[in-house]
């Protein structure tokens, strides 16, 4: 039987796990809980599926093995690392997850280079591992040389970000070296790797594209203008820099062969043209999402791309 034909399609959302991202993957898959009983049931009935820090993998509460998912479910939302797609395509499960790819595209190097070959410029960039005072010697020695081989690189003003969980505390903006040297002292105390980049002036821009939408391959909503102080709106852009915003975002989509949903980030430089800063494979279920917004200026709701990407799922793994 075609299980979008069933009375009640069964929707494990997966998260937690081991490894970073713990707390981003336990927040994000409740948001696609509550989305999909909020909007979507009783036709999808999400069931939470919860992986511990030491990998154990649980339903309603009760320890499990994966195995144990093939009868008690029709398709996986994986919310938690990409590496658990592995185990769901060896148990042949229908499933949504950020693809295998994205870790080797997450280091700024990689993507910038991968995109060079359709001319998708980025700003520069340099990452400093984590602070080891066995290694790097007396900490005030090892920000001053940090900083300057920041300023070796390229000039400021600077954006400094921690891979830190705390998001109000990791990230600074520097136009001088003091600020420079404070920012990586102050976020070499959360023992992570530090992302120091050109920090571009303009506008920031956000395209949400979807796969095999409205029958096109490539579908994106209209770009969202993304200020300072998180209000999000569809953006004072003019025609031609929708169309550019619109184009690229296509061109990346199928440059790197995403299966169902990409956000990309843009900032618009008078001067020096559209920079890439960042892509998302994931959905931002969240209430008051700029996800949210961009799906109701084209008259829909989120829910209506999540089942689209759930319906998706079933129809390819059918």
């Amino acid at each position: 039987m075609n299980i979008l034909n069933q009375n009640k399609i069964r929707v494990g959302i997966i998260r937690g796990g081991v490894g970073d991202g713990y707390e981003t993957s336990l927040k994000e898959g409740g948001y696609i809980i509550s989305c999909i009983f909020e909007n979507l049931y009783p036709k999808y009935k999400p069931i939470d599926i919860f992986i511990d820090k030491e990998g154990q993998w649980h339903i309603s509460g009760i320890p499990v093995s994966p195995s144990y998912l093939l009868h008690r479910i029709d398709v996986a939302w994986n919310s938690s690392h990409h590496s658990y797609s592995n185990v769901l395509n060896n148990l042949s499960l229908s499933h949504i997850s950020v693809p295998v790819f994205s870790n080797f595209l997450n280091n700024k190097d990689r993507l910038k280079e991968h995109l060079k070959e359709i001319n998708i410029k980025m700003p520069r960039h340099i990452l400093i591992p984590p602070y080891q005072e066995d290694i790097d010697g007396p900490k005030d020695k090892y920000i001053f040389r940090k900083a300057r081989e920041v300023l070796e690189k390229f000039g400021g003003p600077w954006i400094i970000k921690s891979f830190t969980d705390v998001s109000d505390k990791g990230i600074y903006v520097a136009k001088t070296f003091e600020k420079l040297m404070f920012a990586i002292g102050e976020l070499a105390s959360f023992d992570k790797s530090i992302l120091v980049e050109e920090l571009i002036e303009g506008k920031k821009a956000g395209v949400h594209t979807i796969r095999d939408f409205r029958k096109q391959d490539y579908y994106s909503l209209f770009p969202f203008e993304h200020k300072d102080d998180n209000v999000f709106s569809t953006g004072n852009f003019s025609s031609t820099e929708k169309e550019e915003l619109l184009n690229m975002s296509k061109n990346i989509c199928k440059f790197l062969n995403v299966e169902n949903y990409l956000l990309t980030n843009f900032v618009l430089n008078k001067n020096r043209g559209i920079y890439l800063s960042n892509i998302n494979f994931s959905p931002d279920f969240s209430p008051d999402s700029h996800f949210h917004k961009s799906c109701e200026e084209i008259g829909i709701n989120g829910h209506n791309i999540l089942e689209h990407m759930l319906k998706k799922s079933l129809s390819f793994n059918k």
